[in-house]
C-alpha cells in the first residue's frame, strides 16, 4: 500500500471568489473536520474524493467565503482566538464551523453548559419555587403585600 500526497506544503483555496493561502498543516489541525478529510492523504486503496481547482490552480470549496477566514485563524491559533461579539456575526461564524465541521470552534461561539453551571441554575430555579410558594402561603393568610416586598428585591 502506497501512501502519497498529491497536495503541496502551501495550499491556495479559492473559498466562494475568495482567495485564501495557508499551510496544509494548518488544514489538517482538526484531524476531525471536513477539511482535514478534504486534503488527507490517500493510499492506493482509498477513493480518490476529487477537488475542483479554479482557473489559477486554486482549490475551490463552493461555500461563502467571509468567515472562511475566521475558521483559519482559529485553526492557526495557538488558543487566544477571540469570537465575534455580534450575536448575528457569531450565528455566521456557528454555521461555517458547522458546515466545516470544526468542532473546538463549534465550542468556542455556541458553549454548551457545564454541569456546574446547570446545577446552579438549578438550584436557583428551586429557589425561586421555594420563595413563590412562601409567598402564595403567607398570601393566603392575609399578609401578602409585607411579604411581596421582602422576596421580590431577592429575584
Amino acid at each position: 500500500m502506497t501512501i502519497y500526497s498529491s497536495f503541496p506544503s502551501v495550499v491556495e483555496l479559492n473559498v466562494g471568489g475568495v482567495r485564501f493561502a495557508t499551510t496544509l498543516q494548518t488544514i489538517r489541525r482538526d484531524p476531525k473536520s471536513m477539511l482535514a478529510a478534504m486534503f488527507a492523504e490517500r493510499d492506493s486503496c482509498s477513493p480518490n474524493i476529487p477537488l475542483s481547482v479554479d482557473s489559477q490552480g486554486a482549490y475551490f470549496i463552493d461555500y461563502d467565503g467571509s468567515r472562511f477566514g475566521d475558521i483559519l485563524n482559529f485553526l492557526r491559533d495557538d488558543g487566544s482566538f477571540l469570537a465575534p461579539v455580534d450575536p448575528g456575526e457569531r450565528q455566521k461564524l456557528y454555521q461555517a464551523a458547522c458546515y466545516f465541521q470544526v468542532i473546538g470552534l463549534m465550542q468556542v461561539v455556541h458553549p454548551c453548559p457545564s454541569f456546574t453551571d446547570k446545577l446552579v441554575t438549578s438550584a436557583q430555579t428551586t429557589a425561586t419555587a421555594i420563595s413563590i410558594r412562601t409567598l402564595a402561603t403567607v398570601g393566603a393568610f392575609g399578609f401578602r403585600f409585607v411579604i411581596f416586598g421582602l422576596i421580590m428585591p431577592l429575584d
